[in-house]
């Protein structure tokens, strides 16, 4: 029972269409994109954001949502760093409101020039719907479906948007569909070689065309982007086998284990080989549990029901500012 009555009694893996909530601790996470809307709401520690070719900082506090196919990174820079996730599908919004598909939100800093009572509206029914998610109980998907469609709702009342015209969103639909077949093929052959020249040949672009694009819809360079994803691939194997480096190294794709050594130093700070032992210490703190349950690098997804009890509590604690109590 927490100081203020409430009890969390957690509901093992709930499940909304359309809606995927959690917590995580985030050492790094490079580029990426999904089909999804997020909000990010983070928990502690200091971070390094990148999202439309603007790189900031953000602490404790924020809060920060990512358009469907929006590619982000987020990297911490100091401190413990629990976040929220909540991950929801366009189609949840667009069966109720059916324009909701041209809206874009154009900044990703969701409190950036608005109001206290405003902000507070946020993250007090961020906090509700959280709760909601984890306790179960019957109707427990009404709530968080309405939760999430509020949110939404003073999105639109409290920040920026645009309406896409037509024009432009097929622009953007052939460019998620070129984007989803060259990173859908880079994932299935990552431990092959794969050249600029080669992937460019498939898609009847040049190279330079096909470099350009990375750049302008990544945020990162080709090179970068299947870097990234073969040190993700490395410490996943790190994390869940017992395979020497140098199996390592060949399974995710890297040429050389020098490569290998540069990925790690870069996003990390250590080389493999600390990194491994990081791991296998394994004592006091999430960041030395080996990687579970999910496909990203660098992050431990909390499952456990204590430890999503005692991060609600931290949640509340954190969005109570001068929230109305349901």
């Amino acid at each position: 029972m927490n100081r203020e009555g409430e009890e969390f009694e957690i509901v093992k893996y709930p499940r909304v269409d359309n809606i995927n909530i959690f917590f995580v601790n985030l050492i790094n996470r490079t580029a990426h994109l999904h089909g999804d809307m997020e909000f990010c709401y983070l928990m502690g520690g200091e971070f390094l954001i990148r999202s439309r070719g603007v790189e900031f900082p953000a602490s404790r506090g924020s809060l920060l949502f990512f358009n469907s196919h929006e590619p982000h990174s987020l990297k911490r820079l100091e401190g413990p760093s629990p976040l929220l996730s909540l991950q929801i599908s366009p189609g949840l919004c667009k069966r109720v409101f059916p324009g909701f598909e041209n809206i874009s939100f154009t900044s990703p800093r969701v409190f950036d020039g608005t109001d206290r009572a405003w902000r507070d509206s946020m993250t007090g029914e961020i906090y509700r719907l959280t709760r909601d998610y984890f306790r179960g109980g019957p109707g427990f998907e009404l709530s968080v479906a309405s939760g999430i469609l509020r949110l939404f709702s003073r999105m639109m009342e409290g920040t920026e948007y645009k309406v896409i015209d037509r024009e432009e969103s097929l622009r953007n639909r052939e460019r998620q569909s070129r984007l989803t077949r060259i990173t859908a093929y880079i994932n299935e052959n990552l431990g092959e070689k794969i050249t600029l020249t080669g992937l460019a040949e498939r898609e009847n672009l040049s190279p330079t065309y096909l470099s350009h694009f990375f750049r302008n819809t990544l945020d990162i360079t080709f090179g970068e982007y299947v870097s990234n994803l073969r040190f993700e691939r490395a410490a996943r194997l790190m994390g869940s086998t017992g395979l020497s480096n140098l199996d390592i190294c060949l399974e995710a794709g890297f040429s050389d284990r020098k490569y290998m050594n540069k990925a790690f130093l870069h996003n990390c700070g250590c080389t493999p080989r600390e990194y491994r032992e990081h791991l296998s210490r394994g004592k006091g703190g999430n960041e030395s549990r080996p990687l579970r349950d999910h496909p990203l690098t660098n992050q431990y997804i909390y499952s456990d029901g204590a430890e999503i009890g005692r991060l609600l509590e931290d949640l509340r604690d954190l969005t109570a500012g001068d929230r109305e109590e349901i």
